[in-house]
């Protein structure tokens, strides 16, 4: 996983990784840290895809720099 997201790195991609987890109605919604993410957002999860997204500069964007 890491090789494949240091390569899509290195060609100057965005990478994105999706990644479920099966809930059973008993975990804690009402709680987050300091980011305001849930602790269900950030353990047993199942990781299913990884992509590389190309970041295409836009027109406006130099101007605006």
């Amino acid at each position: 996983m890491e090789n494949a997201i240091e390569k899509m790195a290195s060609n100057a991609l965005r990478t994105i990784v999706l990644a479920y987890r099966d809930l059973d109605g008993s975990e804690n919604l009402s709680t987050k840290d300091d980011k305001g993410v849930y602790e269900v957002e950030k353990n047993n999860l199942t990781m299913f895809a990884i992509f590389g997204i190309k970041d295409i500069l836009r027109e406006e964007v130099p101007r605006a720099v």
